[in-house]
């Protein structure tokens, strides 16, 4: 009967080191249907009719079908009364219902909606990605401040991992940006844009070689390969991926485990200030800093530190340290940044050492704020004239990008006077006049094919776009 019919039909399925339990929080359906599994056979758990009953009817409502609805109502009737007001319980909790409240967009791929006009390109100079034999994708995350410069870049996806990162920060680095606006005044905001590389004239990035195979895979519902295609099909039109298919491929990555999808999640819900779909942003950063992603570590950690709470402060501390142990360079950057927030004070000086050791040489970086972290950490060990002299490196870097350098000149006189500095870093005030429009440099945005820069110039199509 139905006893046997579940353990012949029931598989693992999840992914090394992920908790059926977060997963099924999320709503994901097989691994609610393989908590139910376990339940009924007590395997690792304590056999539990109920709780199998009530796994299964949830994973039945999330929409992973391997029980016919008749058997599960059947099986839930046959149980005691107050069995079966568990079995409701747990579908209050983990039920379709409870998920959409919770987790998933208000309507399927909505995402963020709010009454403010997104952040434009005034130009992106050409980027030089050198004379590599492959294509390339670069998914690029930074704040447009007020006064239209750029600020916390963040590498989301990089395929080949890492070839045309550097390529794609410094092009948007120097870039000028139309500021998002709300009742027509500027605000501060965070967008997302690509640096995409293809060789052949015509060609299209997903026909050939890696991109090919991640877009077979995805087609398998694999979500590692999901999470990639679908972060590309929401930032890059001409993929021939409905946007809306293309959120739903991310969310079922984050929903299967893949914690950067969980992370990416997050950050659809969240524009800083602006925008922000609470709930559901915490609920997703959460999942993915507890499966270790380090970049939702520290802002997990930093949301911790606002609601003041000594527990929560505690738990902030773990996560910094556990961020600022990672290679992630997003990570370490905020890791640092954010032990310098005096409600963390004392923080450990030899960790923040490690954590800035870490961090790319002088010649690779291109954000001021990897300067500054590094002298930071260099102050809180007494070692001032190395603190002083990262801290020159941030002023000479903020310079060329145009930015307000008043706050990054401060600290530097505080070093120099061998004091330490705690505050906010990663504040970058604008400036009280405007940028210049292209700060002397041609700007290319690619719009079918870019022309080569040189006479020998191999590439035929380059350049970066918002996302539609």
């Amino acid at each position: 009967g139905f006893l046997r019919w579940i353990i012949a039909s029931s598989s693992l399925h999840g992914h090394a080191g992920e908790s059926f339990e977060r997963l099924a929080d999320l709503g994901d359906g097989p691994s609610q249907y393989n908590l139910g599994a376990m339940y009924l056979r007590g395997e690792g758990v304590p056999k539990d009719r109920a709780t199998a009953v009530g796994w299964m009817l949830a994973a039945k409502e999330n929409g992973y079908g391997a029980v016919a609805q008749a058997k599960l109502d059947a099986a839930r009737a046959e149980l005691p009364a107050e069995d079966r007001a568990r079995v409701q319980a747990m579908l209050d909790r983990y039920g379709r219902k409870a998920v959409e409240a919770r987790a998933l967009p208000p309507d399927e791929g909505a995402w963020l909606a709010c009454d403010v006009s997104a952040p434009g390109i005034s130009f992106v100079p050409q980027a030089n990605v050198g004379f590599s034999d492959y294509d390339g994708f670069v998914a690029l995350s930074f704040v447009v401040g007020i006064d239209g410069l750029a600020h916390d870049p963040e590498v989301i996806i990089s395929v080949p991992k890492g070839e045309f990162d550097y390529a794609a920060l410094i092009s948007h680095m120097n870039g000028r940006y139309v500021p998002a606006t709300r009742d027509g005044k500027p605000v501060e905001m965070r967008t997302t844009m690509r640096l995409q590389i293809v060789h052949e004239v015509g060609g299209r990035l997903w026909n050939v070689g890696t991109f090919g195979r991640l877009q077979e895979a995805a087609a398998q519902e694999v979500p590692g390969a999901q999470y990639v295609v679908g972060v590309a099909g929401t930032l890059d039109a001409s993929l021939g991926i409905d946007r809306d298919d293309a959120s739903r491929m991310v969310l079922k990555a984050a929903q299967g485990g893949i914690p950067e999808a969980q992370y990416w999640v997050a950050r659809e819900f969240d524009a800083g200030a602006v925008c922000r779909d609470a709930a559901r942003h915490a609920t997703w950063l959460e999942h993915a800093a507890a499966a270790g992603h380090p970049r939702a570590q520290v802002l997990f950690a930093r949301s911790l530190l606002a609601t003041g709470d000594g527990a929560a402060v505690e738990r902030a501390r773990a996560l910094v340290r556990a961020a600022a142990g990672s290679d992630d360079r997003y990570a370490l950057k905020h890791a640092i940044a954010l032990a310098l927030d005096p409600r963390l004070a004392p923080f450990d000086a030899g960790v923040l050492r490690d954590a800035a050791s870490r961090l790319p040489p002088p010649r690779l970086r291109v954000d001021p704020l990897e300067d500054e972290v590094i002298a930071a950490a260099h102050a809180a060990g007494g070692r001032w004239s190395e603190a002083a002299a990262e801290e020159t490196r941030a002023l000479e870097r903020a310079t060329k990008y145009a930015w307000n350098t008043s706050a990054i000149a401060e600290r530097l006189a505080a070093y120099r006077a061998q004091r330490t500095w705690t505050g906010d870093l990663v504040s970058v005030p604008p400036r009280d006049t405007p940028p210049s429009a292209s700060g002397g440099r041609e700007a290319t945005i690619c719009k079918g094919e870019c022309k080569p820069r040189a006479p020998d110039e191999k590439r035929t199509k380059l350049g970066t776009r918002l996302p539609k």
